[in-house]
C-alpha cells in the first residue's frame, strides 16, 4: 500500500530479498484474515494434541506462531541469501504463521500419513512407554518428571523406590504390559513421589540412570545454576521499572558478547540514532520529521 511491494522492491534492486510474515500468507482465500499467534496453535491441530485423556482439546496459552514464524522467515532468508551468492537473483518469501505451525505439528502428520489413529490428547503420557508422567511432591505445585523408555531403566527406578519385587510384578514385567496396566503403576510411583522433595526424587533416579527432572517455574529457573553458568539470564536496570531479570538470546557466540545487551528500550528512545547511524539523516531533517510530527 505504501508502494513498498516486493514487486515495487524488485523493479529497483532484482536481487532485493523480501520477506513478509502473516498470519495465513499473501495467497488463498484466507490471506485478508488477522492473524494472532495464539489462533494459529488450535488451527494449525497442536491443540488437538493437547490436554488429558477423554478430553476435550486444549489451549497451550503461548503465542507460538509469532516466534516460530519470526524464526522460519529467518531461516528462509539465509538460505535467499545463499541461493544469491550460488546462482544471483532476489526472493520473495511468503511466511504464515498457520503453516509455520501445520509443519511443527509432524507427529499427527506422521499419524495420518501412516494410515494410523489419530493422536488424541494424553496428557504427560507416551504411546508406548511406562511409567512417562509428571508425578506430585511434597510442597505447592512441586512435581517431576520420570520417563521409563527400557527394561533397565525399569528395574532401577524399582530399585530406588524400595520396591524392586515391583519389576517381576506379572503386569509391569515388559513394557506393553505397563502401558496396559499404566493407572496402577502410575499409583504407585505417586505414592512414592508424594512424601519426597522434587529435586530428592529427581538426583536418586538420575543416579541411576532414570530420566527424571522437576518442572520449574519461571523464578526456579532464573535461580538455576545450569542457567546461571551459561549466564543466560541478566539482571539490568530499567529507567522506567526498575531492575529486572532479562533473559538473553537462546544461543552463545564464540567470538562476540553474549546475553542481553540491555533493557528493553523506551518508545522512541533510538529513533535518531537510527536515523543518523543508518539512514544518514541530519540534526535538520531529523528536527523537521519530529515538527511535522513523523516521528514519536
Amino acid at each position: 500500500r505504501f508502494g513498498m511491494g516486493a514487486d515495487d522492491l524488485h523493479k529497483i534492486k532484482p536481487d532485493v530479498i523480501v520477506a513478509a510474515i502473516s498470519g495465513y500468507g499473501q495467497t488463498g482465500p484466507y490471506r485478508n484474515f488477522i492473524g494472532y499467534g495464539q489462533a494459529a496453535v488450535p488451527l494449525s491441530g497442536i491443540s488437538a494434541l493437547t490436554g488429558y485423556e477423554a478430553g476435550r482439546p486444549s489451549e497451550v496459552h503461548i503465542a507460538y506462531g509469532d516466534p516460530a514464524a519470526g524464526v522460519y522467515a529467518a531461516y528462509a532468508i539465509l538460505a535467499a541469501l545463499v541461493a544469491r551468492e550460488r546462482h544471483g537473483g532476489g526472493q520473495t518469501i511468503d511466511c504464515s504463521l498457520w503453516e509455520v505451525l501445520a509443519a511443527s505439528g509432524f507427529e499427527g502428520w506422521m499419524h495420518d500419513v501412516l494410515g494410523k489413529p489419530p493422536l488424541a490428547p494424553m496428557g504427560n503420557r507416551d504411546p508406548y512407554w511406562a511409567p512417562h508422567d509428571v508425578f506430585r511432591c511434597a510442597g505447592e505445585e512441586a512435581w517431576v518428571s520420570i520417563a521409563v523408555t527400557e527394561e533397565t531403566q525399569w528395574r532401577a527406578l524399582c530399585a530406588a523406590m524400595g520396591r524392586p519385587a515391583l519389576a517381576d510384578d506379572p503386569r509391569f514385567q515388559a513394557a506393553p504390559l505397563r502401558k496396559a496396566n499404566e493407572a496402577a503403576l502410575t499409583e504407585a510411583v505417586a505414592v512414592w513421589c508424594a512424601p519426597l522433595d522434587k529435586w530428592d526424587v529427581t538426583r536418586r533416579l538420575q543416579a541411576v540412570g532414570v530420566p527424571a527432572m522437576p518442572s520449574l517455574s519461571h523464578s526456579e529457573l532464573t535461580a538455576d545454576p545450569h542457567y546461571q553458568a551459561r549466564r543466560y539470564f541478566s539482571t539490568l536496570p530499567h529507567p522506567e521499572v526498575g531492575e529486572k531479570v532479562h533473559p538473553g538470546p537462546p544461543w552463545h557466540f564464540a567470538r562476540r558478547p553474549n546475553g542481553a545487551t540491555g533493557p528493553a528500550p523506551l518508545l522512541g528512545q533510538h529513533t535518531d540514532a537510527v536515523l543518523k547511524d543508518w539512514l544518514g539523516l541530519g540534526d535538520g531533517e531529523i528536527a523537521a520529521l519530529r515538527e511535522r510530527e513523523a516521528l514519536e
